[in-house]
């Protein structure tokens, strides 16, 4: 058996395995760019649709009408006293009907604080959610490259062997 045709075989199948596992490395690589922008589209097209409907919060906001209007005719031929008593009649009709309209008002408050606050819980979930993505394609890339480099390095260590065999035919004759 002759030691340098074995060495020479062994060295283009390792030479041809390494450039195999090269090219589906750099095959894989390729791909890279389409599934950071399909990641990136996800990311900003795929996520949460948040609907809030204002309808059910604004249910008392119809008196929120700047139309408020009641007539007041003072009674001229009246005395001062009674003068004075239409006048404090007047007031307090004006004061009950700015009462449901603070009340409104309050209730209005409450709704776009609760809304405040779940968009922020909202926007921190998604935040998350995002990072964590973001966190299993870095992890799915790193094992894609190491993946299609076992090849390559497998290749490598059959031209060793190959090198080996090289070295060691040109002490047999």
């Amino acid at each position: 058996m002759h030691w340098h045709w074995l060495s020479t075989t062994v060295e283009l199948a390792g030479t041809l395995l390494t450039g195999g596992g090269l090219l589906w490395a750099y095959k894989n690589s390729t791909l890279l760019p389409h599934r950071l922008r399909e990641l990136w589209h996800r990311l900003r097209h795929g996520g949460r649709n948040i609907t809030v409907h204002a309808a059910p919060m604004l249910s008392g906001a119809g008196m929120l009408s700047a139309d408020a209007f009641i007539a007041f005719q003072l009674d001229e031929n009246a005395t001062p006293e009674e003068k004075f008593a239409q006048l404090e009649k007047y007031v307090r009709e004006l004061r009950g009907m700015f009462g449901p309209v603070n009340s409104a008002i309050a209730r209005l408050d409450k709704a776009i604080q609760a809304a405040r606050e779940h968009a922020d819980a909202t926007a921190a979930q998604a935040l998350l959610e995002a990072k964590a993505e973001l966190e299993r394609f870095d992890q799915e890339l790193k094992q894609l490259r190491a993946v299609d480099l076992h090849w390559a390095a497998a290749g490598a260590f059959v031209m060793a062997v190959g090198y080996a065999l090289s070295y060691f035919s040109c002490f047999r004759y």
